[in-house]
């Protein structure tokens, strides 16, 4: 669905103008700023944002309610095209009934009329996406957890996210082949502003028994189709392991180049054979296994080397030696340094190293407790320039839950970063 912009005059001048989004699906959607960067934080190039620029102008639409965001706070919000001017900023005039794929940002004012049509201009850099689609709204991180009570319907989900503040869900448990109703719910989903974050297929993809690879496969397949249809942002999946027991389990072959070959042509069969339009297909990164460190995630990328895989961050994962463990913060700005832009998920606990224990062991801990660097991830996810969602999880009992979020948004708080909600 297009905007409708138009301008009030000759007087003005269009400082911007963005169409989509990237090649790679990961450009924001609908998302101006001026190209002087020295008044506004983050330029364009070729109509994709630049990574780890902070956006000073946001443009967006929920809906037929359209708002101007300025340096993370609300300038503009409307509901029906009205003529805006302000000698002050940038205006924005917009109307759509859903997500807008083209906006335009001019100096001085600008009106806008619903009853002429606008012709949208080509841009190379968008990609064809099928709703729905996650809503690339404001904060930047889309925080989340589990849900608890009914959520037997897509109003009763969206009820329990709104009552837990939440910005992103887990996927529903539905079957990809009732395609109607897996769309149902991603569009009441789009419609309230919240983000699908993942879909979770917890089998090994390359195991020793053949029965078991095959249905982890199928899995997988399965997983990925439903992420389509619900608009979720990915599946994570278990490369595999060597333990003749544990799908994921510490193995002295799991890093054997035979074991990671076999389990890479798997995974680009399963790609080859979805072809996935909007969802990345992930990997959970693991301490004793492929996965386990940001090396060797880029080399996992490079070999599968389809625009499809992505990554899924769970930093407390890689912390499996002491050197990690005592500076989580180096380990996390190393992985926005170099996996940033793969990065399309995240999971949120802790870790602690029980010190009673020789020579090392280590436990994962409710937020708060242990040495993750809390204030450095939540920095690195919001730099990343677009919707990412940090998801809540192992932890038991509701109020175990509600304690992790309080603490996620105390140091959110503290160190000046939004967290995305249900509005």
């Amino acid at each position: 669905m297009s905007a409708g912009i138009y301008t009030a005059g000759a007087d003005v001048t269009l400082l911007h103008e963005f169409a989509g989004g990237a090649s790679d699906g990961s450009g924001p959607r609908g998302d101006l700023t001026l190209s002087d960067s020295t008044l506004y934080g983050m330029t364009g190039q070729g109509g994709v944002a630049t990574p780890g620029e902070w956006r000073h102008v946001i443009a967006q639409v929920f809906a037929a309610k359209v708002q101007l965001i300025v340096d993370g706070k609300l300038a503009l919000e409307y509901v029906d095209p009205k003529p805006v001017t302000n000698a002050d900023m940038p205006g924005l005039i917009a109307w759509s009934e859903g997500e807008f794929d083209n906006v335009r940002i001019y100096a001085g004012g600008v009106s806008g009329r619903k009853d002429v049509p606008t012709k949208e201009p080509p841009n190379e850099h968008r990609t064809e996406r099928r709703d729905p689609v996650p809503v690339r709204g404001v904060p930047m991180i889309r925080f989340g957890g589990p849900l608890f009570g009914d959520q037997s319907t897509p109003e009763k989900l969206i009820t329990a996210a709104r009552e837990l503040g939440y910005g992103a869900v887990y996927a529903p448990r539905l079957d990809p082949e009732n395609e109607a109703l897996c769309q149902e719910y991603g569009e009441a989903l789009l419609g309230a502003n919240l983000m699908v974050a993942e879909v979770g297929v917890w089998t090994g993809l390359n195991v020793p028994d053949p029965e078991k690879r095959g249905a982890a496969r199928a899995g997988v397949v399965r997983g990925l189709r439903l992420a389509e249809l619900i608009g979720a942002q990915c599946v994570v999946a278990i490369f595999g392991a060597q333990h003749p027991q544990r799908h994921s389990g510490p193995h002295p072959d799991n890093f054997e180049p035979r074991f990671v070959e076999e389990g890479v042509r798997i995974v680009q069969g399963i790609l080859d054979e979805v072809q996935p339009r909007h969802t990345k297909l992930t990997m959970e990164m693991l301490p004793w296994a492929v996965p386990d460190s940001v090396e060797n995630t880029l080399e996992l990328i490079a070999a599968v080397d389809r625009p499809a895989f992505g990554v899924h961050l769970d930093p407390v994962n890689l912390i499996n030696c002491p050197r990690r463990y005592y500076d989580t913060g180096a380990v996390l700005r190393e992985c926005f340094e170099k996996l940033g832009p793969h990065i399309v998920a995240c999971h949120a606990k802790d870790v602690v190293q029980d010190e009673s224990v020789f020579p090392i062991h280590l436990n994962e801990t409710p937020i708060g407790t242990g040495r993750m660097d809390y204030a450095t991830f939540l920095r690195g996810l919001d730099a990343r320039g677009r919707d990412v969602p940090l998801m809540l999880e192992h932890l038991k009992t509701a109020e175990e839950y509600a304690a992790a979020a309080a603490q996620v948004r105390r140091v959110a708080a503290e160190i000046g970063v939004g967290l995305g909600y249900a509005a």
